[in-house]
């Protein structure tokens, strides 16, 4: 039981640095971003997270794909859309 939870907290541990690597590579931000962009642009209102993520996973290094998956990663992308969104509502991050 104890490995179980050992293993559980470096599983845990491994996600948060890959989280926190991502969000902060501002590289990687800056793709999204011109993707989400160019989706409004482009793409069918059904499908423009589904064109974002295809055009950006596949080349997330291999490493980062072992762990997350991209159905996690579409949440992670959501959440940089949601926070987008929010700031061009306004010009304010007031998480409404």
């Amino acid at each position: 039981m104890n490995e179980a939870i050992i293993i559980a907290i470096g599983v845990i541990l491994i996600l948060l640095i890959v989280y926190l690597v991502l969000k902060l590579c501002g590289n990687f931000r800056k793709k999204v971003y011109k993707l989400f962009l160019k989706a409004e642009k482009e793409v069918k209102s059904g499908e423009k997270m589904d064109y974002v993520i295809n055009n950006i996973y596949p080349y997330l290094p291999k490493i980062v794909k072992i762990f997350i998956s991209q159905k996690a990663f579409r949440y992670i992308l959501q959440k940089m859309f949601d926070v987008v969104a929010d700031f061009l509502n306004d010009g304010k991050i007031n998480k409404k």
